[in-house]
C-alpha cells in the first residue's frame, strides 16, 4: 500500500489571496506562422491512470 500524500498546498484555496491558482490540464495549439488560422478541439480527455 501507498502512504497517502496531502495535495492540499495544490488547490486554489492555499496561499491566500495571490496563492497558487490550483493544477491544470489542458491543450493548446500556438499560431508560430504568422498565418491567422484557428485551432478548434471537439474532444478533451483525460484520464489519471
Amino acid at each position: 500500500m501507498c502512504t497517502p500524500l496531502d495535495f492540499g498546498t495544490l488547490s486554489d484555496e492555499y496561499g491566500g489571496k495571490l496563492g497558487f491558482t490550483g493544477s491544470y490540464a489542458g491543450i493548446c495549439a500556438q499560431d508560430l506562422d504568422q498565418q491567422a488560422i484557428a485551432a478548434y478541439f471537439n474532444y478533451f480527455e483525460y484520464r489519471a491512470d
